[in-house]
C-alpha cells in the first residue's frame, strides 16, 4: 500500500456509492482525500471512516451542478489540465456509470450526460497523450 502517499485525491460524489469506495480506496493507498458532496453530513461520516482507519482526509460540502462551485466538477478538469501538463505528472480521474454506454428509456438525462463525459475524457486523453511524450 502507499502507492499515492504525497498525493491529493479530490473526490466529487463521495458520500455514497462509487465515490465513497472510491475515497476510501484513495485513503487506504496513502492520499490525502477531499471527501466532497452535496450531502454534507454524509461526506462527514465517509471522512470520519477514513480518519478512523488512520488516513488523512476532510469533509467539503459541494453541489458540482453549481457554476459557483464548478472548479470541482468537470470545469475542473479544465483548470487542472494545463498545470498536469507542465508538470508531466498528475491524473484527472472520471468515473461516470455504466448508463453512459446503452438506452435506458427511464434515464433519458443520465445516460446523456454520462455519455458526454466519456466523449469529453476521450477527447482530452490525446492531448494528455502526446504531451507526456
Amino acid at each position: 500500500m502507499g502507492r499515492l502517499n504525497d498525493k491529493i485525491a479530490i473526490i466529487t460524489g463521495a458520500a455514497s456509492g462509487i465515490g465513497r469506495a472510491g475515497a476510501r480506496r484513495f485513503a487506504e493507498e496513502s492520499a490525502t482525500v477531499v471527501v466532497a458532496d452535496i450531502r454534507v453530513q454524509a461526506a462527514e461520516e465517509v471522512a470520519h471512516e477514513i480518519v478512523s482507519a488512520g488516513g488523512m482526509t476532510m469533509a467539503l460540502g459541494l453541489d458540482a451542478g453549481d457554476e459557483d462551485q464548478s472548479a470541482m466538477n468537470v470545469l475542473g478538469a479544465k483548470l487542472t489540465l494545463p498545470h498536469t501538463l507542465e508538470r508531466r505528472k498528475g491524473s484527472i480521474v472520471f468515473a461516470p456509470s455504466g448508463r453512459s454506454m446503452g438506452g435506458d428509456i427511464t434515464a433519458h438525462g443520465c445516460g446523456s450526460s454520462k455519455a458526454a463525459l466519456n466523449w469529453f475524457v476521450h477527447s482530452i486523453a490525446t492531448p494528455i497523450a502526446d504531451a507526456a511524450r
